[in-house]
């Protein structure tokens, strides 16, 4: 009987768990902005100054350039069918107006909008460069040292 006590309690502890985990998600999920015109149109504008579908391009036109001359436009033309930049800024727009709320979305825009906001998205091609660098050297030497230490 004392078992059978402390099982109900156990239970009735995890039933009471469960309810309030489940509230608590459906609260959450009730708060979280949901994806309205407004935020998708905010997030086209934000990807005017973003450039993405000419980032991609570019990107395209970099993993071409490493391929041997005779396969670049081979690589360059299925590499676009796979990555394609419109699909890609399709995405990107969606997932900005997902993931960013209607106040971050106006306050982004008007950033990239600005002389200083514009004067940053200019750089970041430099910055990405320059990070990109550094980063494949520390790449270059975690494999560097994983051969050494594995003969």
């Amino acid at each position: 009987m004392k078992y059978r006590s402390k099982i109900l309690k156990s239970f009735t502890f995890t039933i009471c768990l469960i309810a309030v985990t489940l509230l608590a998600t459906a609260k959450i999920a009730m708060s979280q902005d949901a994806v309205t015109q407004t935020k998708v149109e905010l997030s086209q504008e934000l990807h005017e100054t973003w450039a993405v579908k000419e980032n991609v391009i570019k990107l395209v036109e970099q993993i071409a350039e490493a391929m041997p001359a005779e396969r670049r436009a081979e690589a360059r033309e299925r590499l676009l069918a796979v990555i394609n930049p419109e699909k890609v800024e399709k995405i990107s727009v969606a997932t900005a107006a997902e993931t960013f709320s209607e106040g971050e979305l106006e306050a982004m825009v008007e950033y990239y909008k600005s002389p200083m906001g514009q004067a940053a998205e200019a750089k970041r091609p430099v910055y990405e460069e320059k990070l990109s660098t550094q980063i494949q050297k520390l790449v270059d030497q975690g494999i560097a040292d994983l051969a050494v230490s594995n003969p």
